[in-house]
């Protein structure tokens, strides 16, 4: 990312890391067009307009940002409602955005109870599992500041089949374990 960053700052004179777009990103995760979580906000949103006066992407951006975070400050009910949105579509068996249709995640589905279990028992012993729950973490805050698509779940998803597989293997020894006790 640095050789990014340093053509930006030569391109526009700011610290800019990745993109100029990470305002509009933020903007339209907070306040969506139509309710739909995009990478594009309404544009005729008045913050979106105003965004348009500023002659550099990066300081555009920088706009949006500020203005989205009085939107958080001024409106935190609204703002926990969009996060629970996000939180349910970030982990939604139904992958949209992939496939140009709603189309439902059958082995997925199959797993989240188990991958729900395997987080217990992981969390039960964190230093364990560090390095299988961090990326999970990650990525549910990131979807949680931007929005919430199950795009954003596929690089989460090897994890979430270790920690499936681990709560299963759990249960077959328990289940294996009260058969032994009980004969």
């Amino acid at each position: 990312m640095a050789p990014w960053t340093i053509r930006n700052y030569r391109l526009f004179g700011a610290f800019v890391p990745v993109s100029t777009q990470t305002g509009m990103g933020f903007y339209s995760s907070y306040c969506p067009k139509d309710g739909v979580f995009g990478l594009l906000a309404d544009p005729l949103d008045p913050v979106v307009v105003g965004s348009r006066e500023y002659a550099s992407p990066a300081l555009s951006s920088d706009y949006l940002v500020k203005c989205t975070i009085e939107y958080i400050i001024n409106n935190p009910k609204t703002v926990l409602k969009l996060e629970v949105k996000k939180f349910a579509y970030f982990w939604a068996p139904i992958d949209w955005e992939m496939t140009g249709g709603r189309w439902f995640n059958y082995p997925y589905a199959v797993m989240l109870p188990f991958f729900a279990i395997g987080v217990v028992l992981a969390i039960r012993q964190p230093r364990k599992y560090l390095v299988v729950l961090i990326p999970i973490i990650y990525f549910q805050v990131i979807t949680l500041i931007f929005y919430g698509s199950p795009r954003f779940r596929f690089p989460v998803d090897p994890f979430i089949i270790m920690l499936s597989a681990f709560a299963i293997t759990v249960i077959l020894e328990n289940i294996k374990n009260f058969k032994l006790h009980n004969q």
